[in-house]
């Protein structure tokens, strides 16, 4: 899939939750959200929440963001229950607590939030200890989140439209409908809704819809970055730098990352970093590579933590590498996995633990990570932490060849010469001995 979708699918899970719009005061500068906000008004409390939240004019701050929208939903604001109802059901910068989430998204359903009653389908589809399956409550949440969209809709309201497209576009609740979809992301788009632009552009890539193709895709793109939106600029940067629906233009490319750096998104932060790093539309400068990355990994962003326990894994400081991959760990990367794993496999930093590596490197290999796929089929070849199995180590063995990782290419072909978890196949031995020996240079720190 090209460049630019990925990194767009990665960054907007538009369908996992809603997030309640506000469109009334988005255009506000802060101070006049203060004023209004310290006179009482909850919509403005609710704005500031999202500011803070997502860093929009404002560098992200979680605990300003939990202040607002807890005042605005102590005065009664369902928008902000339905925001704070998500943030204990994700254990997003508070504690996880998923009953409370629950309850804060029933009494923002009741309020009549359509976001909410969206939100808590979902959860009855799914099902959870807080929330057990439920498919006769999920549809009947569905269905009134899908009235209550259409009626704002009605109304002429930009959030109402762009969650319609969304539900339509990926089916949800309701039959797909490509054309609904695109009818009412093009309302959202018309009316500057940035997000729906992105997901236009989402569906173009797509080929879902009509005059859709790799530059109506950029189009959209930049037209959200030129809007200011920090996901825009971060896409559109994508294009331009991979050639996309537009010419190559590599110092376009930083210069938009930079943007959607200063806008306070860490994953750009991080970018802007790996521009400095290899020199991508920039000059090479370790320092400032280092510095961005770091930026990164104060605001929380898993690739620049797994980097710099690297960093310090490779600087023998193995306190410092340990605290860095268990937070980028904490947040799912499966990388930092890999890397927690083999300090625990060979004692560095730790205490020694074959079976707490054996789980990181599933944990690793069920993320996606090729060394934590090698690693874990090594362990149950030999029964190291876990017990023997050979026949799943050559498949993770096969899992991780097929990823490009030439050390599982030369573990395959050992076991195809040995007959170890596989038929013997000295022709297919050979064959993975060959692509080993082409394939790209392992990395220093693969065990």
């Amino acid at each position: 899939m090209k460049t630019a979708v990925v990194i767009l699918q990665i960054l907007l899970g538009l369908q996992l939750a809603v997030v309640a719009g506000s469109d009334t005061y988005e255009r506000h500068d802060v101070f006049t959200l203060l004023r209004e906000a310290l006179g009482g008004d909850t919509q403005a409390m609710f704005t500031l929440g999202q500011r803070y939240e997502f860093g929009s004019g404002v560098p992200r701050d979680c605990d300003k963001a939990l202040m607002w929208y807890r005042r605005a939903a102590e005065e009664g604001d369902a928008r902000a229950m339905n925001a704070i109802g998500l943030w204990n059901i994700e254990g997003n910068c508070i504690e996880k607590d998923e009953p409370a989430g629950i309850d804060l998204l029933k009494q923002a359903a009741d309020l009549g939030e359509p976001a909410a009653m969206f939100n808590l389908a979902r959860r009855y589809a799914i099902g959870s200890d807080a929330a057990p399956k439920n498919p006769e409550e999920s549809a009947e949440y569905f269905s009134k989140a899908i009235a209550g969209f259409r009626k704002l809709a009605d109304a002429g309201e930009r959030r109402a439209y762009f969650q319609l497209g969304v539900i339509y576009s990926e089916g949800i609740g309701i039959a797909r409908d490509d054309r609904a979809a695109l009818d009412y992301l093009q309302k959202a788009a018309a009316l500057n809704d940035t997000r729906a632009m992105l997901f236009l552009a989402s569906l173009c890539t797509e080929s879902r819809g009509s005059e859709c193709d790799a530059k109506k895709s950029f189009e959209w793109c930049h037209k959200a970055a030129q809007l200011g939106d920090p996901l825009g600029m971060i896409v559109a940067a994508a294009a331009l730098e991979s050639g996309e629906g537009v010419a190559r233009d590599a110092v376009k490319a930083h210069e938009w990352r930079l943007k959607a750096a200063d806008a306070g998104l860490p994953v750009a932060m991080f970018l802007v970093g790996r521009d400095y790093e290899f020199g991508s539309g920039v000059g090479k400068d370790a320092d400032e590579a280092w510095r961005w990355c770091r930026k990164a990994a104060l605001r929380g962003n898993a690739p620049a933590l797994t980097r710099l326990g690297i960093d310090a894994m490779q600087a023998q400081e193995l306190n410092e590498a340990v605290k860095h991959f268990e937070a980028a760990a904490a947040l799912g990367n499966a990388s930092a996995f890999y890397h927690l794993g083999v300090l625990y496999a060979h004692g560095r930093g730790v205490k020694k633990d074959e079976n707490h590596a054996a789980e990181l490197y599933r944990r690793g290999a069920e993320a996606g990570d090729p060394a934590a796929m090698n690693n874990l089929g090594l362990m149950q070849m030999n029964g190291s932490g876990i017990p023997r199995n050979e026949v799943e180590g050559v498949q993770w063995f096969t899992n991780a060849a097929e990823h490009g990782n030439p050390d599982a290419m030369r573990n395959l072909a050992t076991a195809y010469r040995s007959g170890r978890g596989v038929t013997a196949d000295l022709e297919r031995a050979r064959e993975w001995e060959q692509r080993a020996a082409t394939g790209p240079t392992p990395s220093p720190t693969a065990r």
